[in-house]
């Protein structure tokens, strides 16, 4: 299980700073979270992916709330 929160949102060199529990409102009024979310938030629990598998190219979880995520690795070739 992997716990995780969010602090800050940064896009096209911008970067705003959220309150707490500011990842859970953005969320909710964006369709993208649950409206559950925000009081989960306020009582301090956390959003977490229980994993199902990984290796060394992929990474695959399901979400507190039912998604799929999947991570890739990707090599830095520009060294």
């Amino acid at each position: 299980r992997l716990n995780f929160d969010f602090d800050a949102i940064a896009l096209l060199g911008f970067r705003f700073d959220l309150p707490g529990g500011g990842a859970a409102q953005i969320g909710a009024s964006t369709g993208l979270g649950a409206e559950k979310n925000i009081e989960l938030a306020k009582q301090g629990k956390r959003a977490f992916f229980n994993w199902i598998s990984a290796d060394d190219s992929i990474a695959t979880a399901r979400g507190g709330g039912g998604g799929l995520a999947l991570w890739r690795r990707v090599e830095d070739t520009a060294k």
